[in-house]
């Protein structure tokens, strides 16, 4: 544990703040609702359809929506403990902890985070805010029919568990929240989730025909629910509403998340250390959110804004991010089995239950990979998964050399600069003798 004392890291009840951290303010029980903005985005009122679509049974549909709720929870669980730990930036510290002796993970994971996953997720409940307000003034998109296959029950998973994606956000604000409502307050944002997402399934599937859930013509499922019962008009802007405050809520972590990973040196990058600065009013990481903000609006100037395009999106960002929770329940059992944690940590979960949870994480990320059969031909979602994996390889793995031959590059301007500095002191005493 030395190695981690030296770099001021510490597991006994957590960190203090530094005299760097000053920017940081407590938010106290708001972080309760920082959480459910988080998770309650827009994609409660458009994957339902989808994941209805993909099952081809209500029942199915609805144990799967469980079944991410617990799969939630459960993770939320491993989350907790680790951001007892090191209340200091979240996931990346997590990582940057259990494998300081290879720190090629965490160049890979920063840029996973900064570049993948969480601009994808942004810029997909901006896409479905978008596609619900068009939806209401025409009225009209166009889905295609799925057939159920193993395949279509793996990326229903993943779809579901795209709605109840940013429960973990806050543990990158620890230093931002009240310590006194830290240990749970995820976990109840989880549970909450897990009630209101669930409710509303049964709501859908009490109130909607089966039929209209595959029919080739529309493609927001959620939608006959309004037209049901309440109209096209109020539910597109509640969805909208909802939708800023999961972006919001997203946005704001995520600089941080760049603010942290810049600080680090852990992103390629020859001016990273101008994204780590705050703002010495507003005391927020501006040039970061300035960053995530041009990153995203290219994405959104390439990519269309219409369903396949979220569907793609989804598939990008969750399927690395499901690797991801993985690879951090793996970091927890790791830095358990290394160290002996006292003091902090109430009802601390036994290192058997994270190996059970990993490996249905391992199944999930199998059955993902299966191919999905639609009416019109067959698609595989594994090229989409590849993709983003090989994107986060090729982006962490430059991003880690670069940063190696920085350091060696200042390394050697040093010893000029040392040697410079040598002669000149040499001369001096020659001088002075002479």
């Amino acid at each position: 544990m030395d190695e981690i004392a030296e770099s001021g890291h510490g597991y006994e009840g957590g960190l203090s703040i530094s005299s760097d951290d000053k920017h940081y303010k407590h938010i106290g029980l708001i972080r309760v609702n920082y959480n459910m903005n988080n998770i309650i985005g827009s994609g409660i009122f458009v994957i339902p359809g989808d994941v209805w679509r993909l099952t081809r049974s209500p029942g199915a549909a609805l144990m799967l929506w469980l079944a991410g709720g617990v799969f939630s929870f459960l993770c939320s669980l491993a989350f907790r403990e680790l951001g007892i730990m090191m209340p200091r930036a979240g996931e990346l510290q997590y990582i940057e902890e259990t494998f300081y002796r290879a720190p090629i993970f965490i160049h890979m994971f920063s840029f996973a985070m900064i570049f993948v996953i969480r601009p994808t997720v942004i810029i997909a409940d901006a896409y479905i805010a978008s596609l619900y307000l068009i939806y209401a003034i025409r009225g009209k998109s166009d889905q295609e029919t799925l057939i159920g296959s193993i395949g279509s029950y793996g990326n229903a998973m993943l779809e579901v568990l795209f709605t109840y994606e940013g429960w973990n956000s806050a543990n990158s604000l620890n230093y931002n929240l009240n310590p006194k409502y830290s240990q749970f307050s995820t976990i109840f944002s989880v549970i909450f989730a897990l009630c209101l997402y669930v409710l509303v399934n049964v709501a859908y599937i009490t109130v909607v025909n089966p039929n209209d859930f595959v029919r080739i013509d529309d493609a927001i499922g959620a939608m006959f629910f309004g037209d049901t019962l309440i109209g096209k008009t109020l539910i597109p802007i509640l969805i909208v509403i909802s939708s800023c405050g999961a972006v919001s809520a997203m946005i704001f972590s995520g600089s941080e998340i760049i603010a942290y990973a810049t600080r680090y040196d852990y992103i390629a990058c020859p001016y990273s250390k101008i994204f780590c600065k705050f703002h010495h009013k507003f005391e927020t990481p501006i040039n970061a959110l300035l960053f995530q903000f041009f990153y995203c609006s290219i994405l959104i100037i390439l990519l269309p804004p219409i369903l396949d395009t979220i569907l793609l999106l989804v598939h990008i960002s969750l399927y690395p991010t499901v690797l991801y929770y993985g690879f951090i329940v793996l970091c927890l059992m790791i830095l358990k089995s290394r160290y002996s944690f006292g003091g902090g940590i109430k009802y601390s979960i036994p290192t058997p239950y994270y190996a059970v949870l990993l490996s249905f994480i391992m199944t999930i990320a199998i059955i993902a990979l299966f191919p999905i059969s639609r009416d019109k031909g067959i698609i595989n979602p594994f090229y989409m998964h590849i993709f983003s994996l090989i994107l986060i390889l090729v982006g962490g793995i430059s991003s880690y050399f670069y940063n190696k031959i920085s350091i060696s590059k200042r390394k050697v301007m040093r010893n000029v600069q040392l040697e410079k500095l040598e002669q000149l002191e040499k001369l001096e005493k020659l001088d002075q003798l002479s």
